[in-house]
């Protein structure tokens, strides 16, 4: 037990993300009628596996000890999104993401700025927006008129609702999970 806690004390991370891992029943069922249309119309793109809500990408290193206490303290109780739409949301690199965009609430305002004032955190334009991202595919693989087709009779779920915090890994893998 003993050297388990010095591995964990002593580990650093960089590069990490903490969020609301989600109840993905409804949105599993939207992710398979996007992916339909990408099959049938031969576009290229990636299933995102792990569906969840970011609440802070991390780019400082930091102790992982430090980022569980983060975890821990922060309760999914209140939080449930209202859904506002499907959305392509265009990625810092290559890529572009096929998301549901969701309502912010000044809770999950005030819990992204809590995590800010202890690390420094990734900011996007116009702030942070709560999402799902779907899809992910190479950006402007996709045409305007493709996405609008999609979109039009999509399952849009009307709420989604966090049942986890999760810290993850700089490979994108869930490394710590915190449920109810």
């Amino acid at each position: 037990m003993a050297k388990f806690k010095k591995y964990i004390k002593e580990k650093a991370m960089s590069s990490t993300m903490i969020g609301f891992g989600i109840d993905s029943a409804k949105i599993d069922r939207l992710a398979k009628y996007l992916e339909s249309w990408f099959i049938r119309y031969k576009v290229p793109y990636e299933n995102i596996d792990h569906k969840h809500i970011s609440i802070a990408q991390i780019t400082d290193k930091a102790r992982k000890d430090e980022l569980v206490r983060i975890v821990n303290k922060i309760s999914p109780q209140p939080f449930e999104f209202k859904i506002k739409k499907i959305t392509v949301l265009h990625g810092r690199a290559k890529w572009d993401f096929m998301a549901l965009e969701l309502r912010r609430s000044e809770e999950y305002l005030k819990l992204h700025e809590w995590i800010k004032d202890m690390y420094n955190v990734v900011e996007f334009p116009g702030g942070m927006k709560p999402h799902i991202s779907l899809i992910k595919m190479a950006s402007g693989i996709a045409s305007d008129e493709f996405m609008a087709d999609i979109i039009r009779d999509a399952p849009v779920p009307r709420r989604v609702r966090a049942k986890k915090v999760e810290l993850w890994s700089p490979k994108f893998q869930v490394d710590y999970s915190k449920k109810r």
